[in-house]
């Protein structure tokens, strides 16, 4: 049994598996004429068995019905895989699977907050080697390109500041240890919300069902 629910997503109704071995959210095709509020754009990467895959994100101009609930202005990110919903919002509801039946229940919790989805990083994109991470490409505009990171430095390793002493404190910043030709420096890049907000009054905002940071 692959488990899927119908969700409608900015007004059109997808198919999602419910991939509990995913930490995204919702993942969809690129090939759909969504509406964004930011276009997707390359946020990330990882180390997949053909090579290095390229992670793509935007905002959609819209909401997603999903179990019941709506998600306004979510990030979606785009893959050409199957579309899925994964634990980043799974998590948030209690899913029993009946193999014999192929029956699925789905229950939704109480961990909603009053809070916008968003994605944080540096802007930098990375990919591994033996010496670290490899810059390889950056976010336009992003905090790490504005300290002047370039493609093709070497990372060697790096430490993050919080805002304060408690561990579930978001990160404020990244301190990476770049070798760049025969130098080494250090750059302090600030962590910011990669995909913004669209520019809605904060009352509005506040009314909205948005769900925690992914």
């Amino acid at each position: 049994m692959r488990p899927y629910y119908d969700a409608e997503i900015g007004g059109i109704t997808r198919r999602l598996l419910l991939d509990t071995g995913s930490g995204l959210g919702f993942e969809v095709q690129p090939q759909r004429r969504w509406d964004w509020t930011v276009e997707p754009l390359v946020v990330g990467s990882s180390m997949g068995i053909d090579g290095l895959q390229y992670t793509r994100a935007g905002r959609l101009d819209g909401q997603v019905q999903f179990f019941g609930n709506s998600y306004a202005y979510p990030i979606l990110r785009v893959s050409d895989d199957t579309e899925l919903v994964g634990t980043d919002l799974l998590r948030d509801y209690s899913i029993t699977f009946d193999q014999a039946a192929q029956r699925l229940e789905v229950i939704p919790g109480s961990t909603f907050s009053n809070q916008p989805m968003v994605l944080r990083g540096t802007g930098a994109i990375f990919s591994p080697n033996a010496d670290g991470m490899k810059v390889v490409r950056l976010v336009p505009g992003s905090p790490a390109e504005r300290v002047g990171m370039e493609i093709g430095d070497q990372v060697e390793r790096t430490a993050f500041l919080k805002r304060d002493h408690f561990e579930l404190q978001r990160v404020q910043s990244k301190s990476y240890y770049v070798r760049r030709g025969g130098r080494r420096f250090q750059l302090e890049v600030p962590v910011v919300d990669l995909i913004p907000l669209p520019r809605v009054g904060r009352a509005a905002i506040d009314e909205l069902p948005f769900k925690r940071e992914l």
